[in-house]
């Protein structure tokens, strides 16, 4: 008995020193520094201060800005993306065509590149004097817009470039759904005399709305810490103003140097995700059990 519980912690061992080395070790040293007033371009040792790196932060006007910028980022993003992947999924949910297939395949494509690329690709497609997308409203007598240029215009072109590669890994999570309900279900509402709309409004978006909560969840905790293709696009500006907590915290980190901050940064996020993905799965929770 003893030798058999050696020999499973010996199997054991490799990913517990992996988890331990790449996760637990990280998390450790990030929560010391975050209580360190630890700036790389300063001189002096760290120095041990508490909190005070998190009161630092609650008061700086420039932390609830970017706040702000990746709540609007998840918010204004989960919309767009809910909105057009629903009616992408209920569209071919219910036609039946040759190569159906091959469509639903081609439309998931965007979300197999990688977001530096798409990055890289939404630069030349919002280019103001070289940008395909400024041609053509040229053409139609609306004049270029400075979509990366301007503050106002800037995070709406950011949350379109992530809902362009996002929005077909909803679409595919809502087909299955849907294509779970049995369908029995909308034969019966259809005898009964239901009508397209009444059958999607009525029974199939109660029946997938657990899904859809749960896909808002992985996409919300994921445009919350949106990073790539902010850099890429517009590297926070102009100005701040497509600047986010993640990259308000690259910059506090990677370009002032500023370590402990950065890593208090970190951790303020970690807990802002943890907050959501607590209120989510309660909702789903509550949802599943006034449907059991």
């Amino acid at each position: 008995m003893r030798n058999t519980r050696m020999l499973g912690w010996l199997f054991f061992a490799p990913s517990l020193a992996f988890i331990v080395a790449v996760v637990l070790f990280p998390l450790a040293y990030g929560a010391v520094l975050s209580v360190m007033r630890y700036a790389l371009a300063s001189p002096g040792k760290p120095r041990f201060i508490g909190l005070g790196n998190y009161i630092h932060a609650f008061g700086s006007n420039q932390f609830w800005h970017s706040v702000e910028v990746s709540v609007f980022y998840v918010i204004v993003g989960i919309v767009i993306q809910l909105v057009v992947a629903t009616a992408m999924a209920t569209f071919l949910s219910a036609r039946d065509f040759r190569g159906k297939s091959f469509v639903i395949a081609l439309l998931v494509m965007p979300t197999t590149i990688a977001m530096v690329v798409v990055g890289f690709d939404f630069v030349l497609l919002f280019s103001g004097q070289y940008g395909p997308l400024n041609y053509l409203l040229n053409l139609v007598g609306i004049p270029s817009i400075p979509w990366l240029y301007s503050h106002q215009m800037a995070p709406v072109s950011i949350v379109l470039a992530n809902a362009w590669e996002w929005t077909p890994f909803i679409m595919l999570g809502l087909v299955a759904a849907i294509y779970a309900i049995p369908g029995d279900l909308n034969d019966a509402a259809k005898v009964d005399g239901a009508s397209g709309w009444q059958l999607f409004w009525f029974l199939t978006l109660p029946l997938i709305e657990p899904t859809m909560i749960t896909l808002a969840v992985i996409r919300g905790i994921e445009d919350f810490k949106l990073f790539d293709i902010v850099y890429v696009l517009t590297q926070g500006g102009p100005g701040t103003a497509t600047e986010n907590l993640n990259m308000y915290a690259f910059r506090q980190g990677f370009q002032f140097f500023n370590l402990g901050y950065a890593s208090s940064l970190s951790f303020i996020q970690l807990a802002i995700v943890l907050v959501l993905v607590r209120a989510l799965y309660r909702r789903v929770m509550t949802t599943q059990e006034a449907r059991g």
